[in-house]
């Protein structure tokens, strides 16, 4: 396999299961493991624009204080600084139980199925977390897995979380 092992974090549980999964796979593969985290703004917005209180009403449970970080944050770079942040913390309890894992962190602005997917070109693998809820016709996927298995030009793992 050639490219790094990509996954999407968001910083939910499910994301954190991918990520745990993909580090192993990794691990496994003797292959860097990037991280890939989306935040939904193409070009800078004032913060607690429309856009800004739509995305924070959608961050996972228990990130409400991240949001009001976003908020004091005044800035895309302060945005940037505070996630960047936020993520060292997820991926701590990770980096120290896989240490000879090489971890790359990106940041980007836009959305989480086409920065996984233009990120997959680069990939030898990509991985993106599930919820498990399941609807009366059965499991589907997400919107973001969904683009990820149709659009990536390298193999996906679906990680679901329990």
């Amino acid at each position: 396999m050639d490219g790094p092992v990509v996954v999407g974090f968001d910083g939910s549980p499910e994301s954190l299961a991918a990520t745990g999964w993909a580090a192993r796979e990794a691990l496994g593969w003797r292959l860097p493991l990037e991280l890939v985290q989306a935040w939904p703004w193409r070009r800078p917005h004032v913060l607690g624009s429309d856009d800004a209180e739509r995305w924070g009403g959608r961050r996972p449970a228990g990130q409400e204080a991240l949001f009001m970080a976003f908020t004091a944050a005044g800035s895309m770079a302060g945005v940037a600084a505070v996630e960047h942040r936020a993520l060292a913390d997820a991926l701590g309890p990770g980096r120290e139980r896989y240490p000879q894992v090489d971890v790359v962190e990106q940041l980007t602005p836009g959305s989480a199925a086409r920065t996984l997917v233009e990120a997959a070109a680069q990939a030898g693998l990509l991985v993106v977390g599930r919820r498990t809820r399941r609807p009366a016709m059965g499991p589907s996927l997400g919107p973001v897995a969904q683009a990820a298995t149709q659009h990536a030009s390298c193999p996906v793992v679906v990680v679901p979380h329990h």
